[in-house]
């Protein structure tokens, strides 16, 4: 399959580039830099157009000439800011995007959010969960373009699922986040100052959620504006992950505050399950880290 992918550089985008290419299929990723697209035109069926997503003129030849018979979206600009102004560029630019893709004909369609588009529930989550309180501007931001986007994309022709994440982790995540802060401050013996070590997330590693995108786009079938949940299905308390990076026994809270996904959906429709459990994913990205 030929697959257009936004964000192809950036952390949940190199490994879902590194997955696609292992599953045989053929890439036209966009990049932001020259130094960027050296790096991925040296993998094998990976093309590439320098350019940003917020300025259709960059990328739209290299588009057109690609005929892509799907696409992801995962280029977001700003994260982890939550600025109203971000927020609107943001949409407006994906918006961008997906007529772009519209345009060129392009048939199966994968949007990327997040679960706290759901806001800031407890227990687990399904996908036809409320999304009417998102947890600040940026997943608000998520969520409107996800409205947007499906009514754009109401026509029989176009196959639109909106993937929300929950909390990704692994190697190549941003530095501020926590298991990557929590890393750095066992290498150099510092302590890390956490707010509320009982809270409690959904944690999935990247790789998984990169095979989830993948078997997306492979496996499912027409139903127009479909979402998925990829997560692990399990609830994990920021004191038991912090437990792990300094290899202490655990000190699971009994009843921590937070939030699950429910993956039925995404196992009964592709098949995929995550294999990637919270220690090992840790040890992996570790691992990484101690390179």
């Amino acid at each position: 399959m030929k697959i257009f992918i936004t964000g192809a550089a950036g952390f949940i985008g190199k490994a879902a580039v590194k997955e696609l290419v292992g599953r045989g299929h053929s890439l036209l990723a966009l990049v932001r830099s020259k130094y960027q697209a050296a790096k991925l035109d040296r993998m094998n069926n990976v093309q590439t157009v320098i350019g940003d997503f917020s300025d259709p003129a960059k990328y739209r030849a290299a588009l057109r000439k690609f005929q892509p018979d799907a696409a992801i979206h995962l280029a977001w600009e700003g994260i982890p800011d939550d600025s109203p102004r971000i927020a609107i560029k943001n949409i407006a630019a994906s918006m961008l995007v997906f007529k772009e893709l519209s345009e060129a004909g392009v048939k199966k369609i994968i949007g990327v959010g997040s679960c706290r588009e759901y806001g800031d529930p407890r227990g687990k989550i399904g996908e036809s969960a409320s999304v009417a309180f998102p947890y600040n501007t940026l997943y608000a931001a998520k969520a409107h373009l996800h409205r947007l986007s499906s009514a754009f994309f109401e026509k029989p022709e176009v196959d639109f699922i909106w993937a929300r994440l929950f909390y990704v982790y692994g190697p190549g995540q941003r530095p501020g986040a926590l298991i990557p802060s929590a890393i750095r401050a066992k290498i150099n013996g510092q302590k890390l100052d956490i707010k509320d070590k009982r809270a409690a997330h959904d944690f999935i590693f990247i790789e998984d959620v990169a095979r989830a995108l993948a078997l997306i786009i492979e496996k499912h079938r027409f139903r127009h504006s479909d979402v998925y949940n990829i997560g692990s299905g399990k609830m994990v308390s920021v004191l038991d992950v912090l437990d792990l990076v300094n290899d202490l026994t655990s000190r699971r809270s009994a009843h921590p505050g937070g939030f699950f996904a429910d993956i039925s959906q995404i196992t009964k429709e592709t098949g995929w399950r995550p294999h990637t459990g919270i220690k090992e994913g840790i040890a992996k990205t570790m691992t990484h880290y101690n390179k």
